[in-house]
């Protein structure tokens, strides 16, 4: 019952962060969202919000407690309560896998109005984050291209935070099964707050 009420948690507050930055919520099912942006900028500024907010949210005590919600404080934050996000904890909580992806697909409204997204570029958007660990953001190649701009801190950044960008080289995707869509250059994206979360 407890890990029902963080997951809910969990996605409150993916919600309220896509009111935020100019998301749209394409479905959701379990504790899976899957969620488009106009633009990378935006879709980068929801998912680093959403990683450091769920440090500060109060998560009932079993799942704080086991595996893989348990709270780490990274070595050179221990015994300082001062952290920027979650005192000084580098994970706590539920940790949400990402992944990320740009391209135009296919999409289709049904009768009710609501915006049904399909086709290739969906396709490596899942296997992206499926490729993610507990709490890490993944990028692919298009995203980066959009985003490098503005790692680090500069006057009228669009991005919400400075980010730490690490190349984790080609990436042969699960189930891709078609040539030119199973490789692809993977990057680790963390907000600076979260530099040390190790994967």
């Amino acid at each position: 019952a407890s890990m029902k009420v963080a997951v809910a948690d969990m996605l409150r507050v993916m919600r309220e962060q896509l009111v935020e930055n100019n998301g749209h919520e394409c479905m959701q099912e379990g504790d899976a969202m899957m969620v488009a942006f106009g633009s990378a900028i935006d879709a980068i500024n929801w998912g680093t919000k959403v990683q450091t907010k769920m440090l500060s949210i109060h998560h009932p005590l079993d799942p704080i407690l086991r595996h893989p919600c348990a709270s780490v404080i990274p070595r050179s934050m221990q015994g300082d309560s001062e952290g920027t996000y979650g005192h000084g904890h580098t994970y706590r909580g539920v940790r949400v896998c990402m992944g990320f992806h740009a391209g135009k697909p296919y999409f289709e409204s049904d009768s009710n109005g609501a915006m049904h997204y399909y086709g290739p570029v969906i396709q490596i958007a899942g296997r992206v984050a499926s490729s993610a660990n507990g709490g890490q953001l993944l990028i692919t190649q298009p995203v980066y291209k959009e985003i490098a701009p503005f790692c680090w801190p500069q006057d009228d950044n669009p991005l919400s935070f400075p980010l730490l960008i690490n190349h984790k080289g080609w990436v042969q995707l699960r189930g891709m099964n078609m040539l030119s869509h199973c490789m692809h250059q993977v990057f680790d994206v963390s907000p600076w707050a979260l530099r040390d979360r190790q994967f």
